[in-house]
């Protein structure tokens, strides 16, 4: 879950949303372009308010964090790059995948597995927060831009800024 630790000195950017799904008190989500840190926790269908802008830490992060580089959100955490689909690929959970069929959407994995041996996703009638299988891997479609700049980072955590 991410903790805001540093405001910057400026207003907190802050709305409230309709949760698409259950949230947690300090939990990632993103909705539509936006991604944000739920405030309160919640149930799907439930208006909370989400932090748009500030300093947070995340101990839910995969990979290695430069300070300056984009951190990706998944619904899992928070990610340091992107990966490019390729047939009869391993991927783990956390990652985010990045196809040809959609300039705009990528792929978080939900459930490892290998991707289909021959056929790429096709996104190009898919939203945000869809689920798409494909081979044995299960994904969460997500916005190509969805994270924050690394400020921060040690072996565990990785502080990242959104909205400034």
């Amino acid at each position: 879950m991410a903790t805001l630790i540093a405001d910057g000195g400026q207003p907190l950017y802050r709305t409230d949303i309709t949760l698409a799904a259950d949230a947690a008190v300090g939990q990632l989500v993103t909705v539509g372009s936006m991604v944000g840190v739920c405030e309160t926790g919640g149930l799907a269908g439930d208006v909370v308010a989400l932090t748009l802008s500030g300093k947070f830490q995340e101990a839910t992060a995969t990979g290695t964090f430069t300070v300056g580089d984009k951190a990706y959100v998944t619904l899992e955490g928070v990610v340091a790059e992107r990966k490019a689909w390729a047939a009869s690929t391993a991927y783990a959970a956390n990652e985010i995948v990045t196809v040809t069929t959609s300039a705009t959407l990528s792929l978080a994995v939900t459930t490892a597995g290998t991707s289909d041996a021959t056929t790429e996703p096709d996104l190009a009638a898919a939203n945000v927060g869809d689920v798409v299988n494909d081979g044995t891997v299960a994904y969460v479609v997500t916005k190509n831009n969805s994270g924050g700049t690394v400020v921060g980072a040690t072996a565990s955590t990785v502080s990242f800024e959104l909205g400034r």
